[in-house]
């Protein structure tokens, strides 16, 4: 017999909620790294872009949370995506797949031309990224594993038209943050 699939809902996460979202990036991540990046990019009025914070909900409860915000390109207008987050029961049900492609869309219809990611290569990739540094594109930091730079182009040429280092909100200048 086949488990009930509850019907998941996207939407932009509510002024609220973030005591929630927070609650819910310690359990996705072990931790309270995430949950401060969240509570201070909303904080950051340049980055911050309240219809760009997506809360999966199912029922009442946000099962999934993820956050683009404003990370322009050598001119190419683009957003960072970080942090995705799932709940541990939730995972492997494809929420964060839904919120990925839903904040990919939402961003084009708010004019980003560029999507940025620091992630594992064989789950972005399936929304599109591709290695950045290779098309001139740095991140703030050196980083490991040079893949996990990622871009997705959300309109055609913005992927060779964004050259040199993204610019980013100031919760992400942590070097801890860009250890993959």
């Amino acid at each position: 017999m086949a488990a009930k699939r509850s019907a998941i809902t996207v939407r932009p996460a509510a002024d609220g909620e973030l005591d929630a979202v927070c609650a819910l990036e310690r359990a996705a991540f072990g931790g309270d790294a995430e949950a401060a990046l969240v509570a201070a990019l909303v904080r950051d009025a340049a980055s911050y872009v309240p219809e760009l914070s997506l809360a999966a909900v199912e029922g009442e409860a946000i099962v999934g949370h993820v956050m683009l915000t404003r990370a322009p390109a050598g001119g190419v207008p683009a957003v960072l995506l970080a942090p995705l987050a799932v709940a541990p029961d939730r995972q492997g049900r494809g929420i964060g797949g839904t919120l990925v492609r839903e904040g990919l869309t939402r961003s084009r219809e708010m004019g980003a031309a560029l999507a940025l990611v620091l992630g594992d290569p064989g789950y972005y990739g399936r929304f599109g990224f591709v290695a950045a540094l290779p098309r001139g594109i740095r991140p703030p930091y050196e980083i490991e594993t040079s893949e996990a730079w990622m871009a997705a182009e959300l309109e055609p040429g913005a992927l060779w038209a964004a050259q040199g280092a993204a610019a980013l909100a100031e919760a992400f200048m942590d070097p801890a943050l860009w250890r993959e």
